[in-house]
């Protein structure tokens, strides 16, 4: 992979012909849209188990696709946990 074109890697080269880079452009964007319409339906159909009872992480499961989910469920679980937490002034 060559700096810089990472997204491009794999369809074009430097004979290409504009035409062809936007046809292939095209295709991409294309198959990525599908990508996540499919990620989205199965989302969709399926439940996430909760770990906490913070309406922020249900709220969050009903907005991100499972993946994304996932990513910011540790946090809420860690970000949770301090409510709980009570603040002790220690004098001396």
């Amino acid at each position: 992979m060559r700096a810089g074109i990472p997204f491009f890697d794999g369809y074009v080269h430097k004979h290409t012909s504009f035409k062809e880079f936007v046809d292939k452009n095209d295709l991409s964007l294309h198959q990525k849209h599908l990508k996540e319409a499919m990620e989205d339906l199965e989302t969709k159909d399926s439940s996430f188990e909760l770990k906490t009872r913070c309406k922020f992480e249900a709220r969050l499961s009903e907005m991100y696709r499972k993946e994304i989910f996932k990513r910011f469920q540790s946090e809420v679980e860690g970000m949770y946990s301090c409510f709980n937490t009570k603040q002790v002034n220690v004098d001396g």
